[in-house]
């Protein structure tokens, strides 16, 4: 789990690092706990007045996307197409077309995620063992 404080420092380190980025915004998970989260880093943004933007995102709510059973796995299955993008331009000499962090826990917690289909014939994924 990332910290309001963590974040702040990931978006200035990012800032810094390629200043060319015009806009930052946070995609939070916003169910639970994670209200008070999103809450708390509205508020030291408006206080620190950075014009960040925070998204408030429900994992649990429906898909835009017909073929997914819920928004945690659309938001997946997005990510792991832009990975299999990745390794296919890897493979050409082409440049990827996402970046992610070079962080061990978030590459396994990416790559060992377990899906099903339902019986309605949505891809679902398996709870999170925590």
């Amino acid at each position: 789990m990332v910290t309001v404080g963590n974040a702040i420092r990931l978006a200035k380190d990012m800032l810094q690092q390629y200043p060319e980025v015009e806009h930052v915004k946070f995609n939070v998970d916003d169910t639970g706990v994670g209200g008070g989260v999103t809450d708390r880093l509205i508020e030291v943004i408006n206080e620190e007045g950075y014009g960040w933007e925070v998204v408030p995102v429900n994992n649990g709510s429906s898909s835009l996307d017909d073929y997914c059973a819920d928004l945690v796995t659309e938001m997946w299955r997005s990510i792991r197409t832009d990975l299999e993008s990745n390794l296919t331009n890897f493979i050409n000499g082409e440049p990827g077309v996402m970046q992610i962090p070079d962080d061990d826990t978030l590459v396994s917690q990416l790559a060992t995620r377990k899906w099903r289909m339902t019986s309605t014939g949505k891809m679902i994924l398996e709870s999170r063992m925590i």
